[in-house]
């Protein structure tokens, strides 16, 4: 069929703007994944994730393994770096407008309460504390008994 149209010298029809949306909503839920394989870095433990994002689209992600690391940029599959697996790790999934979504993937091997080294430490700074104020507490005691 032929092709029909027409040039009309009127006023040129009102166009409206139409602002984006802003995404403001995070990335979908994801669950990371903990592998071994040997085809895939000698039979290591291996991060595996992805995850989606409706809005703006992922932009990258980011692991932390453990609780005092910093993030630092991956992609999927990373090596981890605590084969131990006794850290807690965390998965940030950020997309292009910034928002973010993390997941954490709890420890698989639980160590022992004195191998936490930030909490023997803080547990052995109020131990100190404590002697202390009763050190101090028992001389002043003692001194008032004396005049």
């Amino acid at each position: 069929t032929p092709f029909l149209f027409s040039i009309s010298t009127g006023s040129a029809p009102s166009r409206s703007v139409v602002e984006p949306m802003q995404d403001v909503v995070p990335p979908e839920d994801f669950t990371p994944v903990i592998i071994q394989n040997l085809d895939v870095f000698e039979g290591k433990n291996v991060l595996v994730f992805s995850a989606q994002d409706k809005g703006a689209g992922i932009d990258h992600y980011e692991v932390r393994e453990g609780s005092l690391a910093r993030y630092e940029e991956a992609e999927s599959p990373f090596l981890l770096q605590n084969q131990a697996l006794d850290k807690k790790i965390f998965v940030k999934a950020v997309d292009k407008n910034d928002n973010e979504r993390v997941a954490i993937i709890p420890t698989r091997v639980h160590s022992a309460w004195w191998e936490n080294y930030v909490l023997f430490g803080i547990l052995i700074v109020f131990g100190l504390l404590a002697f202390y104020g009763i050190v101090v507490r028992k001389s002043k005691i003692k001194m008032e008994k004396s005049k």
